[in-house]
């Protein structure tokens, strides 16, 4: 049976519930694979400016969960470079090298502005020791 009080909530409380909605949709929006690519080669080559984003080939490997704690979403990439295995980044004390011979995980968040920008989350690039002796 319907009520007058039973008429005003669903008449009052409907527009919330689509606004809450909407809002929810937007903010948990997951990159698509396009956004994805474009964001691993513009960080690749934002480390490596001598790198040719014609020549990078870049497939999602794996999606992971989203992680709310850190505001991203894992990818796993498979990245190729011509017939290199490595790609080598300018380091305060020489080179670092990234090995490109398995798949990296990549971290993918939405930016100040928008749009979306990675981060490597993999800790396979090798950090020079100082020898202070």
């Amino acid at each position: 049976m319907i009520t007058w009080f039973s008429m005003w909530h669903l008449r009052k409380t409907t527009p919330v519930v689509y606004a809450l909605a909407a809002v929810i949709a937007a903010c948990s929006g997951r990159p698509d694979d396009r956004q994805v690519l474009a964001a691993v080669a513009a960080y690749l080559t934002a480390k490596q400016p001598s790198l040719r984003p014609e020549s990078l080939g870049i497939s999602i490997v794996e999606w992971g969960s989203y992680n709310a704690a850190a505001h991203y979403w894992p990818v796993k990439c498979r990245i190729t470079y011509g017939d290199s295995r490595t790609i080598r980044f300018p380091a305060p004390y020489g080179w670092d090298i990234l090995r490109i011979d398995k798949p990296l995980r990549f971290g993918i968040r939405r930016d100040d502005f928008g749009g979306w920008s990675a981060i490597l989350l993999d800790e396979t690039v090798p950090r020079p020791r100082i020898n202070w002796n």
